[in-house]
């Protein structure tokens, strides 16, 4: 059978680093790349027209709300992205006949715990954020049953997106003030290009275990950590120091661990290969400094 795989959110960090490990390491599968200029995923119509024209093995959700902070406020927006179009294109999913991914995040749990989260760990989020994208967890899994894999992921970064933590702390770590950045939050951080390869290899498996997944690089990080060890790689000597949530509040509770066990797809998809953060952090230095 051959493998189309239908992505949406395309222009999106994740989605451009999917659509380019796609093109480079798997030239024979076939692509269709859509953003809201292209398709609404919204729209129910217009998702059941591209997907009835035949062809699609696979459908890739990399459409999401991420504006954490923003999303206390924007309620009406989040809910459709994180929420509806999971819905819409679940049903779409099952009555065409097609496996879809779909990507969810850590803030589906409180995060007062202190050990790594697995899959069924309790849930329980404490954001319109974490909430919206629970609920379009709970769409995917009703709708599309064992057409469905649902990965988690947490504090995603991209060499190419124009704006992360890391491209952040890059920019102020040009110029000459102090930086504070949280040491009090735990969690995963994860290069969107190493869960882009995880996505490409579950695909072209030849396997397909239905159900939710968790995938990060691996080890445990603070906000500092990382961003020290950014700066440090980019050649920063900008100083940095630790401060407390408490220190920097915001409209949006973070969550104080949520770093993710992976186990589970480490078992059941060893090929969705896992990095240690420190090495993902350094390859991503390393592609923008080749980008300037």
């Amino acid at each position: 059978m051959q493998t189309k795989i239908l992505i949406t959110g395309a222009n999106g960090q994740l989605g451009q680093c999917l659509c380019n490990v796609l093109a480079s390491k798997y030239p024979e599968v076939i692509v269709v790349a859509t953003d809201i200029d292209t398709l609404d995923a919204s729209n129910a119509d217009e998702v059941d027209a591209i997907l009835a024209s035949g062809g699609f093995s696979h459908l890739v959700n990399c459409v999401a709300y991420t504006a954490v902070d923003r999303a206390e406020t924007d309620v009406d927006r989040a809910t459709i992205l994180n929420t509806i179009v999971p819905k819409i294109l679940g049903s779409a999913a099952s009555r065409h006949n097609v496996r879809i991914i779909h990507i969810s995040t850590d803030y589906v749990f409180s995060g007062t715990g202190n050990t790594p989260l697995a899959e069924d760990a309790p849930t329980g989020p404490e954001t319109v954020y974490g909430t919206t994208k629970l609920n379009g967890e709970k769409e995917i899994l009703s709708r599309a049953g064992n057409n469905a894999i649902i990965i988690r992921t947490s504090w995603l970064y991209a060499a190419s997106a124009p704006s992360n933590f890391i491209k952040t702390m890059l920019r102020l770590g040009a110029g000459d003030k102090p930086i504070n950045v949280v040491n009090d939050q735990f969690g995963s951080p994860t290069n969107a290009d190493d869960l882009a390869g995880a996505i490409a290899a579950i695909i072209t498996s030849g396997r397909w275990i239905p159900g939710i997944y968790h995938y990060a690089n691996t080890g445990v990080a603070t906000w500092y950590q990382l961003a020290t060890e950014a700066l440090r790689l980019a050649g920063c000597k900008t100083p940095v120091f630790p401060i407390s949530t408490a220190q920097y509040p915001t409209p949006a509770k973070r969550p104080a661990y949520s770093a993710l066990c992976l186990d589970k797809i480490s078992q059941v998809y060893p090929e969705a290969q896992l990095f240690p953060w420190p090495k993902s952090l350094e390859q991503c230095i390393k592609r923008i400094k080749s980008l300037q």
